[in-house]
């Protein structure tokens, strides 16, 4: 999501790009690290046409919040701490 104004979004051209010269310096290039192995299928955008991560990018962050929440000591008066019960 962009939320500076004048910010395009990132397309697939860019990418590759950005993919070619990281590999080439060893550095990463605006969060590329280099080329998926999804670069190889033709007419696949790997910027428009990739699913999203759902365990990754929903679950791992809900679920950290969660456990925070009722096994954290920081919110042992709140009603949702059940560490005193497990």
């Amino acid at each position: 999501m962009c939320t500076r104004e004048r910010t395009a979004m990132r397309n697939g051209v860019e990418h590759l790009e950005h993919a070619l010269e990281a590999e080439s310096t060893h550095q990463a290039v605006f969060g590329v690290k280099g080329r998926s192995a999804l670069h190889g299928l033709t007419g696949f955008d790997v910027i428009d046409q990739d699913p999203v991560d759902y365990m990754h990018c929903v679950l791992l962050g809900v679920v950290r919040t969660l456990i925070s929440f009722w096994f954290d000591s920081k919110y042992h008066i709140e009603l949702w701490y059940i560490r005193v019960f497990v």
